[in-house]
């Protein structure tokens, strides 16, 4: 589960986050407990700014045991395009650091 539709709105970015996480642990002792093989890492496709109650950039989540169980993912790191599509390629860095 790399790449795909993850209900309506979110798509999954393991392909493309999960790499940034691991030289994030790698480069940092402090992170070596994080085991981002349990990580799904998905984006809002579909937020807006002007519709938006909570206008989070990207947070952590424990996954209900059913999903658990059924994809091995532990946690769900969600980050929105909006705010994803208009920085470099290599700052998703920050919001790892801000929710791991």
């Amino acid at each position: 589960m790399d790449n795909g539709r993850f209900a309506d709105k979110h798509w999954i970015k393991n392909y493309q986050y999960r790499p940034i996480n691991e030289r994030l642990v790698e480069k940092f002792p402090e992170l070596k407990h994080i085991k981002h093989n349990l990580i799904l890492f998905l984006e809002d496709v579909d937020f807006s700014l002007g519709a938006a109650k909570n206008p989070w950039t990207a947070q952590m989540k424990l996954v209900n045991k059913q999903l658990a169980a059924m994809t091995g993912y532990e946690y769900i790191l969600g980050t929105r395009f909006y705010y994803t599509d208009s920085i470099q390629k290599e700052q998703p860095a920050i919001y790892f650091f801000r929710h791991i």
